[in-house]
């Protein structure tokens, strides 16, 4: 895998044509830390709201389980 979790999600997010500002609202996140998500400055959200990330975002079951693959990622695991 070659693509963080913030790209991934800034990607999908772009192709639905949401802003980011839009879905930290849906996500109840302020819009710094969804920003901070997507430049890999913070860790991922919790599990509830990846399920809700994927439903906005409209992600087929590859795609979701790929956002996890993302999200569970550590640094120095590839």
């Amino acid at each position: 895998m070659n693509e963080k979790f913030g790209q991934f999600v800034r990607n999908k997010r772009e192709e639905k044509k949401i802003n980011l500002r839009k879905l930290a609202e849906i996500l109840d996140i302020a819009p710094a830390y969804m920003s901070d998500m997507e430049k890999a400055r913070r860790y991922p959200p919790d599990k509830e709201k990846l399920e809700k990330i994927a439903e906005v975002l409209e992600l087929t079951e590859d795609e979701t389980n790929t956002m996890y693959d993302y999200a569970t990622m550590r640094i120095g695991w590839m």
